[in-house]
């Protein structure tokens, strides 16, 4: 069975409910999601983004591991499909009035890619009518944060990949329901790259 871990952050500043979870939590009640998936809420703090993701993955053991988290300044319609997760924290602070501006591990690589297979999600995705691209900056907040944490803790073992999706209702041009079927498509995919990674 294909171990997949999804990830959603809480709501943060003007998002007061965040799409990047609810989408998630939406294909789940709809039984959108394949066999094998683990959902986990990731808080918007420093202190706590990676050790959430680490406690669901610690007994779970996720073969690939796809963290979502929402974009506010980027085009209102598109998913971007990140590659890259960059050493550096930006000086915005997080839902407990912290900022940690500067590399976020010391004496590590100043950026580190994603092995997971962009290219086949992103034609997918495509192909089911979503405007998608690729990013190769994932920004200097917490998405980013976690994408480089989890990247040098798992990726020797486990695919990480982190996908920003956009807005939805007033604040963007998707409705939840039609990103829910994104991520459920991302899932799939993931979980069948799961599978194939298990065979080899």
């Amino acid at each position: 069975m294909a171990r997949v871990l999804l990830t959603g952050f809480e709501p943060f500043g003007t998002f007061k409910r965040n799409p990047s979870w609810d989408a998630l939590e939406l294909a789940r009640k709809r039984n959108l999601l394949p066999t094998g998936v683990k959902l986990a809420r990731i808080p918007v703090t420093y202190a706590g983004a990676f050790k959430a993701l680490q406690k669901a993955a610690r007994n779970f053991k996720p073969g690939v591991v796809v963290c979502f988290g929402v974009h506010g300044s980027r085009d209102e319609r598109t998913i971007y499909i990140e590659r890259v997760a960059h050493n550096r924290n930006g000086a915005s602070a997080d839902n407990e009035g912290v900022a940690l501006p500067g590399v976020i591990m010391a004496r590590k690589p100043p950026s580190l890619t994603s092995q997971y297979p962009h290219r086949a999600l992103t034609t997918l995705l495509r192909e089911n009518g979503y405007f998608t691209e690729y990013s190769d900056d994932a920004g200097g907040y917490l998405c980013n944060h976690l994408y480089y944490r989890a990247s040098h803790a798992f990726s020797r073992r486990t695919w990480v990949l982190f996908v920003h999706v956009p807005p939805v209702g007033a604040g963007g041009q998707l409705k939840l329901d039609c990103l829910a079927r994104a991520t459920a498509i991302v899932a799939w995919h993931a979980a069948l790259v799961c599978l194939l990674r298990s065979s080899v």
